[in-house]
């Protein structure tokens, strides 16, 4: 692995405070465990080289998608409580629920506009972090992204 290059965008030196780390986990490796006994496992963290433009770049997709997920959850419960005046005035039943389904169904509908306009600021397509060779061959070694406890 070339570390003197940032491996999403591979341009720009990467910086310390950007790197991101990853966890890898040796399934192979459990001891212990009996009951009420600890378990152990080994572990290998990996720090992917990353500059500045691109820690930017996906704190700002990360803030954008929360955001998007927070609507997606407060707008139909807003539309659905206004439905549910409007259901007492017009005297439609389950107006209300009508109104929550449907502004949710169209908050989906939405996404993809939502991943076209994020898509540009990825910049093409991103080597995904799994295929860091070092990584790659923990991988295939039998290592875990996740524990396995």
């Amino acid at each position: 692995m070339n570390e003197n290059i940032c491996w999403f965008c591979r341009e720009n030196a990467p910086q310390e405070q950007f790197m991101v780390e990853k966890t890898l986990y040796d399934p192979k490796s459990v001891r212990g465990g009996s009951f009420g006994q600890m378990r152990a496992i080994d572990v290998k963290k990996i720090n992917i080289p990353r500059c500045k433009k691109c820690a930017s770049i996906q704190n700002r997709i990360n803030r954008l998608s929360g955001l998007y997920v927070i609507l997606l959850i407060i707008i139909p419960i807003v539309a659905g409580f206004l439905g549910y005046r409007l259901e007492l005035r017009l005297d439609i039943p389950d107006l209300s629920i009508y109104i929550g389904i449907g502004t949710f169904v169209i908050g989906l509908l939405l996404m993809f506009p939502f991943i076209k306009l994020v898509k540009p600021l990825i910049g093409g397509s991103v080597p995904p972090w799994s295929q860091l060779p070092e990584i790659k061959e923990l991988i295939s070694k039998g290592w875990s992204i996740r524990d396995t406890q």
